[in-house]
């Protein structure tokens, strides 16, 4: 759940900063996004007084979660698949290196 997501990760600020943002997006995407991806969309979504970082407060989370979800559909779904399979971090997944498939 984004709101819940949001909540959490925000310790209780009506605004997450990007490194609140990189938990959050995890918690609801189940990937990591990229640091330049974060900080893109910190830029597009998120508010920032003279001088000051970016911050993203509760509605616009709301609203690049929404967007994102779009953007991703199902290759959002076959990614976190994918993901979870990936436990060595290494962009594959071998069945066979991880010990679920046997020779």
């Amino acid at each position: 759940d984004p709101r819940a997501a949001f909540q959490h990760f925000s310790d209780g600020k009506p605004v997450l900063d990007i490194d609140d943002l990189s938990c959050a997006v995890l918690a609801v995407f189940g990937f990591k996004f990229k640091k330049q991806d974060l900080r893109d969309l910190m830029e597009q979504y998120g508010t920032r007084s003279e001088g000051e970082s970016c911050f993203l407060p509760l509605q616009a989370f709301l609203q690049l979660v929404e967007d994102r979800r779009r953007v991703l559909g199902e290759r959002d779904r076959a990614l976190r698949l994918f993901s979870a399979l990936d436990v060595k971090d290494q962009g594959r997944s071998d069945g066979f290196a991880n010990g679920w498939i046997e020779d």
